[in-house]
């Protein structure tokens, strides 16, 4: 976190962080520490990444029924937000997985 907020891989650390479980603090991390899920094996609270070339570089919460909930900072959605996995995102989706 900063003064600027907190940014999606923090979201997701600092989630389960208070959940008492340590996980990685990069979106590329916590992609590579996690169990790859289909879609339609996907639960609410499992995680998907977006991204392309070799690394992640977004992640999100995957809610289910193609809703989730994510730290952003695209214009007119700024900070943690739970919406319909935007076109943009889901045209870079690279894996939904469980940690």
């Amino acid at each position: 976190m900063s003064a600027a907020g907190i940014d999606c891989s923090g979201l997701v650390h600092m989630s389960y962080r208070a959940a008492g479980r340590l996980v990685p603090r990069d979106a590329d991390q916590q992609e590579d520490a996690g169990i790859p899920v289909e879609e339609g094996a996907a639960r609410p609270g499992d995680l998907v990444t977006y991204g392309e070339g070799e690394a992640a570089d977004h992640i999100a919460f995957w809610l289910g029924e193609g809703r989730i909930l994510h730290s952003t900072q695209r214009d007119g959605a700024e900070g943690v937000v739970e919406e319909a996995e935007p076109a943009e995102l889901r045209g870079r989706r690279r894996v939904i997985f469980r940690l």
